[in-house]
């Protein structure tokens, strides 16, 4: 599977500010691309954008080189699978009726999940070490916890592509590493390709094989994460001064970003 979008530009309806700017990138099989960028430079609406949720004032977005707009919306949500940012949930669903909803795309209009539907849903859950959580309801869990069952919920469609949206914000050390651990191995081991949108370059050196880092101005910068993800390039996108350092533990190297100072406290 290839994903593609070719010179995304887009602009809030309304006002003359370019959001984005001649957006390239390219997602394989397999894969991990890392959106970063300060909030509210518009990670978000890319992401929207590259799900057609948002349309492109020009350019494209493409599915093994078929613009999305050409693929049937049941047909396309059979293949990519959207999780969003985990909020504490108001539904009083358990885990397993959570996690069932993601079969939706494959359900005819009014048709309800069925036992093959539910078993699927627990085999989803399992295979991401969740099972003990399918009777809790979901307004009793933590974020960690319902940020697992939505990445379950997604899978339960069988993506061939996980796009997640900011999976690991609001959650604790432990929490973050399932969740990374939880993307790193659906991607590595099982050909699904992932873009994940983060506030922490860390955790995109740690797992993405592509990184894009979007500026104020709208444009980006795009290649290989350890390319990427330079003091320079983070320097400019969020006006903070960095150094990366890599550390070796048990024999892997891990890089690590280390905050210095603001631009405005340097310039102090």
């Amino acid at each position: 599977m290839t994903f593609e979008v070719k010179n995304g530009c887009y602009r809030y309806p309304g006002t003359e500010r370019q959001v984005l700017q001649n957006i390239c990138l390219q997602v394989e099989s397999g894969k991990v691309l890392s959106i970063l960028g300060s909030n509210g430079v518009g990670k978000t609406t890319l992401l929207r954008c590259m799900m057609g949720m948002l349309q492109w004032d020009s350019g494209e977005s493409l599915l093994n080189g078929t613009p999305l707009r050409q693929i049937p919306e049941r047909e396309l949500w059979q293949k990519i699978a959207y999780v969003p940012q985990a909020k504490t949930s108001v539904f009083s669903y358990t885990a397993k009726e959570m996690v069932t909803l993601g079969r939706s795309a494959h359900l005819k209009m009014f048709e309800l999940p069925g036992a093959e539907d539910e078993k699927l849903a627990l085999a989803c859950m399992e295979s991401i070490g969740i099972l003990d959580l399918k009777d809790k309801q979901c307004n009793e869990m933590s974020g960690g916890e319902l940020q697992m069952v939505l990445i379950a919920r997604a899978m339960t469609s069988n993506p061939a592509m996980l796009i997640l949206d900011e999976p690991e914000s609001n959650l604790d050390f432990k929490n973050q590493l399932t969740v990374l651990n939880c993307i790193q191995e659906l991607s590595r081991r099982r050909g699904i390709s992932a873009v994940i949108n983060t506030h922490y370059p860390d955790h995109a050196l740690q797992i993405a094989d592509d990184a894009l880092i979007l500026n104020r101005d709208g444009t980006c910068v795009y290649g290989k994460s350890t390319e990427v993800i330079s003091e320079e390039n983070l320097n400019r996108a969020f006006s903070v001064r960095v150094c990366i350092r890599s550390v070796e533990v048990e024999n892997e190297a891990f890089h690590c970003v280390i905050p210095i100072s603001s631009r405005s406290a340097a310039a102090h």
